[in-house]
């Protein structure tokens, strides 16, 4: 809107880009919502057993790396 009134005629077109994203995304998500959901109630126990083993080893993983501290070079400083 900003763009618009300050006679910017690109900033419309970035919005109306933004808004066919969006739009699409949703769209997408929307259609393909029930199947996943479908899939998901079809499950045999057993592979639902494998997923939430796996789900499980990926949360530990990133619960490890995210305790680690790091250090940080940003313009030839050191942040911690």
């Amino acid at each position: 809107m900003g763009g618009a009134i300050n006679g910017r005629s690109e900033a419309f077109f970035h919005g109306i880009q933004i808004g066919l994203v969006a739009g699409v995304l949703n769209t997408t998500v929307t259609i393909l919502s029930p199947l996943v959901e479908w899939w998901a109630d079809n499950l045999p126990d057993r592979a639902l057993g494998g997923y939430r083993a796996f789900l499980l080893l990926i949360c530990s993983v990133d619960f490890a790396f995210a305790n680690r501290p790091v250090s940080v070079r940003f313009f030839n400083r050191d942040l911690k």
